[in-house]
């Protein structure tokens, strides 16, 4: 966990608009980054609860299936 919105550059603060990829504000207040849950590379940083688990990209090997209806990954695709 990490604070992303105040960093200096060159003597002054900034803020960033989005967490580093990995990391998702996961809709908390004040703003902190959380990393993404195990099988996601990156989520989904909309600053909602929940985001922390709506992947972007899988963490592959182990995930790699992507299942588009709820943005999760999967180690396998299943049967049916």
């Amino acid at each position: 966990e990490y604070t992303p919105w105040t960093e200096q550059a060159g003597g002054a603060a900034t803020c960033k608009a989005f967490c580093d990829e990995g990391y998702t504000s996961n809709g908390s207040s004040p703003k902190k980054c959380v990393k993404c849950e195990e099988q996601c590379a990156a989520c989904v940083d909309d600053g909602a609860a929940g985001d922390v688990a709506k992947c972007t990209k899988c963490n592959a090997p182990k995930w790699a299936f992507m299942y588009s209806p709820d943005s999760s990954c999967m180690e396998s695709c299943g049967t049916g």
